[in-house]
């Protein structure tokens, strides 16, 4: 069995668990699990990601994240926190947002951060999905980006390559993780 974390419970793993079948999760469970599982490092990412806009002078950040139980975006605000600090800085919390991980949830974060009598001088988002939205909401209200405001996220898949421009990302390289899903799971078998 090859499963993606985001669909996995408790009564799923103890399904897989008593089936005793060779199986591997794809990203971290949500919770203490005892099946073997394989991720990326979204903390490490997280710190990437902010390093990057530092070196381009794009603060202050902004952070677009998913709801308070995405353990993800969780982790991937707590590595952009903890590189933030190393550097002498903290995001304020006018520029910290959770949103439901959508295209229009994306938009509408957008439009807040617009009103803003400060706004941030680049949004990383969470997820490709919530930093489409804000792109589309963008170039609605004619923001030039990364002129004038820089958009970053995580993984390029599905949406950072059809945006004009393309939006920076930390890429997770989704298909090595499946590469390397497949080889462990060979090895089990």
């Amino acid at each position: 069995l090859v499963i993606h974390a985001s669909i996995l419970t408790k009564r799923l793993e103890s399904m897989i668990v008593k089936s005793n079948l060779p199986h591997l999760i794809i990203g971290q469970p949500d919770y203490q699990s005892t099946l073997s599982w394989i991720d990326t490092d979204n903390t490490l990412s997280g710190a990437i990601a902010i390093r990057h806009l530092l070196s381009k002078d794009y603060a202050p950040i902004a952070f677009v994240g998913g709801k308070a139980d995405d353990m993800i975006s969780l982790h991937r605000f707590e590595g952009a926190s903890r590189e933030l600090k190393q550097n002498g800085m903290s995001f304020l919390d006018q520029y910290v947002f959770s949103t439901s991980s959508t295209i229009v949830s994306g938009m509408n974060t957008a439009k807040k951060i617009l009103k803003m009598e400060k706004p941030p001088r680049s949004v990383l988002c969470a997820n490709s999905v919530i930093a489409f939205g804000l792109m589309q909401e963008f170039k609605n209200q004619n923001v030039k980006v990364p002129k004038e405001m820089a958009v970053m996220t995580f993984d390029r898949y599905p949406f950072s390559d059809f945006t004009e421009p393309r939006i920076t990302s930390v890429d997770m390289n989704m298909f090595e993780i499946g590469e390397e899903a497949g080889s462990i799971l060979m090895k089990k078998l």
